[in-house]
């Protein structure tokens, strides 16, 4: 009876897991307004790991700056992270790395942006997250804007160390029932579905 019962919970935890983030998702979603301005800035400010860098975005007369950290499997998906509004150094610049330092930016036009913030976002804080943040020139992603969607669920929401948490809870629930299931090969392959699923999560 043990183990039957150690089965079904394996199962049930990653069945669980799934409902709350497409809950949490929706509720995301929901609560995302739709916004639109001219960028002034967009750059990858941090210098560190490939994983922590942070990109920046500023908007003309919008006072928080945008900024987002795309790390794991996320970063491949999200298109077009830093936006292209600068001119490209006139020809016989002596120097383009001075240059790069006080580009000279695009018409309004080119620089003109949609995105989207949380509905409790505070227009004087410092920095806010966003969402989908595009060019008026550039055509929306429905891929990148899920792949972004998801990201905060998992990674600002939910948060990765109880994902992390959550996947070795279930790796011990499903040890437990393996000694009575690991000649079981329904039940084995289930174990490399939810192991990968919760590997996924974590990574993303």
């Amino acid at each position: 009876m043990r183990f039957k019962l150690a089965a079904l919970i394996s199962l049930a935890i990653p069945f669980v897991l799934l409902v709350i983030i497409l809950i949490e998702k929706h509720d995301l979603e929901r609560s995302l307004v739709f916004r639109s301005g001219t960028l002034i800035e967009s750059r990858r400010i941090s210098a560190g790991a490939k994983s922590d860098v942070l990109y920046r975005h500023r908007l003309k007369s919008f006072q928080p700056y945008l900024e987002g950290t795309f790390s794991g499997m996320v970063s491949f998906l999200v298109s077009n992270k830093i936006k292209s509004i600068y001119q490209d150094p006139p020809e016989g610049t002596v120097s383009k790395d001075l240059y790069w330092l006080n580009p000279r930016l695009k018409s309004e036009a080119e620089r003109r942006a949609y995105f989207y913030t949380l509905k409790d976002a505070i227009d004087h804080q410092a920095s806010i997250p966003y969402i989908g943040l595009r060019l008026a020139s550039e055509g929306e992603s429905k891929l990148s804007y899920q792949a972004e969607v998801l990201r905060y669920v998992l990674q600002e929401q939910i948060g990765l160390w109880v994902l992390f948490a959550v996947m070795i809870i279930n790796i011990l629930v499903f040890s437990t029932a393996l000694v009575k299931f690991q000649d079981n090969k329904v039940y084995v392959r289930l174990f490399l579905i939810v192991f990968i699923f919760h590997l996924i999560l974590v990574l993303y």
